[in-house]
């Protein structure tokens, strides 16, 4: 869904808003990345995405560390945003959901620096990774309110467990009590009954 929007966005881009673009910026030549970009330039940002969503374990750790190397030896805008976009793709061990958050909101709110197509691209990313950490506060509150209640319902149960037995000691001492009486007037039955028997003979 990505790659069609931005194939839709470079389209347009280069009918329209792209020109625009390219003849305002063609003279003040922007930090870290070619004037103007086609979409064979935005097709690096997407390989870098494949390269983490469909690369085995060894492809994906090398497209990271080579992202992130460039990006600390050199962070132009280009490499933040290859940056941004290798953080934000989850499923490796790389990703980090807020970090891209942070790049990519700082790579628009400087968005003259970057080319339309970018930021369409840093617009789309940036919603995907926003809406990525809204579920996941949603998922940690609804886990939270599950662990709370299932705590409740075990502190509950604990508790009438507790009173289950001490209603039961209770209930064993009276047992207890009473056929301490029972024997004690079943004793001075029999000695009532052995002294009448004395008395006849």
């Amino acid at each position: 869904m990505l790659a069609c929007s931005l194939l839709g966005a470079c389209t347009l881009a280069d009918g329209g808003l792209f020109s625009r673009e390219t003849a305002s910026t063609s003279s003040t030549p922007r930090s870290g990345a070619a004037s103007g970009i086609s979409a064979e330039g935005i097709a690096v940002y997407l390989r870098i995405m494949a390269d983490l969503l469909e690369g085995d374990a060894v492809a994906q750790a090398e497209t990271f560390q080579a992202v992130n190397a460039d990006a600390a030896a050199a962070p132009n805008t280009t490499n933040r945003l290859k940056l941004a976009i290798a953080l934000s793709v989850p499923g490796h061990p790389g990703s980090n959901a807020e970090h891209a958050q942070r790049e990519l909101r700082e790579l628009l709110a400087a968005s003259e620096v970057l080319l339309p197509e970018e930021r369409i691209l840093a617009t789309l990313l940036l919603v995907q990774v926003e809406q990525r950490l809204l579920l996941d506060l949603e998922a940690q509150q609804t886990q939270s309110a599950a662990v709370e209640s299932i705590q409740r319902q075990n502190t509950d149960a604990e508790q009438r467990l507790r009173l289950a037995q001490e209603e039961n000691r209770i209930l064993r001492q009276e047992l207890e009590e009473a056929q301490n009486v029972i024997d004690e007037l079943t004793d001075i039955e029999r000695s009532i009954r052995e002294r009448e028997s004395a008395n006849q003979r």
